[in-house]
């Protein structure tokens, strides 16, 4: 559990990296879980799991539920099956008939086919019969950009927000790019990419895109850079994290603001998880200070290190703070971890 600067490998540092956060705070998810139970319990059952390119087939009414999943697909060099890592991050419409399901170990890649490309799959509910709509994959795309890393829906289901938080490395070789976001629109039936959304200044192995939000009206996106270097002072503290927003204005999206912690360290993580309200005006914010970089292995502990959630609101262009939630010594999950995959 040392410094994430010593991992054998990029797929090593992914697996501690590609972990998504959770809901801002405990209470969030349970209140997703309640609606989610109180819809289940007034819904017809649906179970999710499985298709490839083709639609899935109706069971009928009688029968068991629809299952949808990726397909699993030979890879060269080994010319055998793996396991990829289809449903690492889900986002659903408003109305619950649009439905997108991120592959981020897809293996693809126009330009330097590899694991880790990434893709996301865009199923739509029709005539009660999940199909699938459109699976997309970024122009130009390499191994090692997790193109999925997080994604976000508006409302109408008709914009989608995709992180890949390690494109725009120099393939082949593994080191980590800047990371982007990709924008993609619905018109019908057919996706087409609308922006892409790089940090006003990119730095490499930030991650932008690691954590991404969108606005009910899909005008408004939020994005993590959890592992972006601040400068304070003069002094840079890598690890400290950002959040940039961005928002559509006649057609162009463009970088509204770039939020940091009120007193940034070396390895807060801030951004690792973010939550945005419907309207665009409330941001939550995870900075997972007790991570592998502040442990202490030898004693114990993340010495002076709690995990922290920061509220900030936004009045006109302006965001300001409006409130700190703040863990314990002894709760290391607070809000969400850095260390286990947990989920979106």
């Amino acid at each position: 559990m040392g410094d994430r600067s010593g991992c054998a490998s990029r797929a090593g540092c992914m697996q501690r990296r590609s972990e998504p956060a959770v809901s801002c705070a405990r209470a969030l998810k349970r209140a997703a879980l309640a609606l989610a139970l109180s819809a289940a319990v007034n819904a017809a059952p649906v179970e999710i799991a499985s298709t490839g390119d083709a639609p899935a087939r109706s069971q009928g009414a009688s029968a068991s539920p629809q299952v949808l999943t990726s397909e699993y697909e030979l890879h060269e060099p080994t010319n055998s099956t793996r396991n990829q890592q289809y449903g690492g991050q889900v986002a659903l419409s408003a109305d619950g008939r649009t439905m997108v399901v991120a592959d981020v170990w897809y293996f693809g890649g126009a330009q330097w086919p590899w694991y880790g490309s990434g893709a996301v799959y865009v199923y739509a509910r029709t005539n009660e019969t999940w199909v699938l709509e459109a699976k997309l994959q970024p122009p130009d795309a390499r191994g090692y950009d997790f193109f999925g890393s997080d994604v976000a829906l508006s409302a109408d289901g008709d914009t989608l927000a995709i992180g890949a938080q390690g494109e725009g490395h120099e393939a082949p070789t593994q080191n980590s790019g800047p990371g982007s976001v990709f924008v993609f629109t619905r018109r019908g039936a057919a996706w087409t990419q609308e922006a892409m959304l790089r940090a006003v200044n990119p730095q490499d192995a930030a991650s932008f895109g690691r954590s991404v939000e969108m606005s009910a009206s899909g005008d408004v996106v939020a994005v993590g850079a959890p592992y972006a270097t601040a400068m304070i002072d003069v002094s840079p503290a890598p690890g400290a994290g950002a959040v940039y927003v961005f928002e559509k204005r006649d057609a162009v999206w463009l970088s509204q603001a770039a939020l940091r912690a009120p007193n940034p360290q070396s390895d807060d993580q801030f951004g690792l998880g973010v939550r945005l309200s419907g309207d665009g005006l409330t941001i939550c914010i995870l900075a997972a200070e007790q991570n592998y970089a502040t442990e202490d292995v030898v004693n114990g502990g993340w010495p002076n290190r709690n995990n922290t959630v920061y509220v900030f609101g936004r009045v006109e262009s302006a965001w300001n703070l409006q409130a700190e939630f703040e863990g314990s010594s002894d709760d290391p999950m607070f809000a969400g971890t850095s260390y286990e995959p947990v989920g979106q």
